[in-house]
């Protein structure tokens, strides 16, 4: 602390931007490691603006990244005027909030290695309670949310840590269990950082999800950290522990075994499912003594996704009513997943996904009021898809 203060004072001569803080390890957490910090913060001629001619372009930026964030956790917080403005009409309500950065505090360091961090500063007109506004625009839409975005590692790892499930010693295992490659169970793959499920990290949850939710509640997971820990002080024994456990776990234990799972040969339901659903489409017949073992099973499901030709389908443009809004909309829809980019594109549009069944394919919709705006999009995935270098790669059907 006194070395951050050193080197804040050093940097900044005469700002108050010192703050100081301490932290205690929440719960149970192991304190084991000590943060990583620079050596000697406070001295000129190893600020990482000093050292541009002396350490490869790599080293530095991590070099940065170490530095300005210890001093960022040492200094004061930044302080922001918020205003808030709420309109209303007789039918129609709207709120706008605006932030002024009125002191930067640690911004002036976090924004060192995170140019944009901290809140959108916009300005909003400052109005008395009461004032009458003109209206100059109205354009109802339809609302449609998103979900939030992916994971990380790191946040995967902060989201853990906030739900009190793991410990710091188990993270990297956990997130190498889950990973594809390296002897994980392929529930994710980490693309352009971010963690992907895959169709089997999907499927095992929703049908976790269905069968067994406390299994995935995090409460569960939660609570059970905290067992273990009481169990370890000596404040509960094991025996206790087993016993409630085993008072849930004898319902799916007996099925698992009358089912004949646990010799671990048997395909589980949701693949001798997916496997009728191809055998239907295809009409092809699938042998008796396939759905006796787990490896014939994903073999031939396999199979009859290969007889399957992908294609990719774009519906026509059809009137709907949402809510009494006269609106315009159409789909986009596969039999195969699309590669990641093409998502990544696709959602770019604001197209809403909509989850498939047995007797709808999942796809993307896109749905507003302005007639012109929809069939300019329309027009654009057509183009997009219909040639022979389309990104999708598959074929491409056209309705209408």
């Amino acid at each position: 602390l006194n070395q951050a203060r050193k080197a804040l004072e050093t940097r900044f001569k005469g700002e108050e931007i010192y703050k100081g803080r301490n932290w205690k390890p929440q719960g149970t957490e192991q304190d084991a490691h000590e943060a990583i910090r620079p050596t000697a913060p406070e001295e000129e001629e190893l600020m990482p603006e000093n050292l541009e001619d002396e350490l490869e372009e790599d080293i530095l930026a991590v070099y940065r990244l170490i530095y300005f964030r210890f001093l960022a956790s040492q200094a004061q917080p930044a302080l922001y005027k918020t205003t808030m403005l709420d309109l209303k009409t007789d039918f129609v309500t709207a709120s706008c909030e605006g932030h002024e950065l009125k002191s930067a505090g640690f911004l002036k360091l976090y924004r060192e290695i995170r140019e944009n961090f901290g809140k959108n500063e916009l300005q909003v007109p400052q109005l008395e309670e009461g004032a009458e506004l003109d209206i100059q625009r109205v354009w109802p839409e339809p609302g449609q949310t998103y979900p939030p975005p992916r994971y990380r590692e790191g946040g995967l790892v902060r989201a853990l840590k906030e739900k009190g499930i793991g410990r710091p010693s188990t993270y990297s295992t956990i997130l190498e269990k889950i990973k594809r490659r390296r002897g994980g169970f392929g529930y994710v793959n980490k693309n352009r950082g971010k963690l992907r499920p895959t169709p089997r990290g999907e499927q095992l949850c929703e049908y976790l999800s269905r069968e067994y939710p406390q299994v995935i509640s995090y409460e569960y997971t939660a609570g059970m950290e905290r067992e273990l820990d009481k169990i370890e002080q000596g404040e509960s024994s094991y025996q206790e522990f087993l016993n409630s456990e085993f008072d849930w776990l004898r319902k799916p234990y007996e099925k698992a075994r009358d089912e004949g799972w646990l010799n671990g040969n048997n395909p589980t339901p949701a693949q001798v499912k997916f496997l009728d659903q191809l055998a239907e489409s295809t009409e092809i017949e699938v042998p008796d003594e396939v759905y006796q073992s787990k490896r014939k099973t994903s073999k031939w499901i396999e199979k009859l996704q290969d007889e399957i030709e992908p294609f990719i389908k774009l519906s026509s443009i059809e009137e709907a009513d949402v809510g009494g809004i006269a609106c315009h909309r159409f789909k986009l829809q596969f039999n195969r997943p699309l590669p990641d980019e093409e998502k990544e594109f696709i959602k770019s549009k604001k197209m809403k996904y909509v989850r498939g069944n047995r007797d709808r394919l999942p796809g993307y919709q896109f749905q507003r009021q302005d007639f012109d705006r929809v069939r300019e999009l329309w027009q654009q995935l057509k183009q997009r898809y219909s040639g022979e270098d389309s990104p999708a790669g598959v074929k491409f059907i056209v309705e209408g």
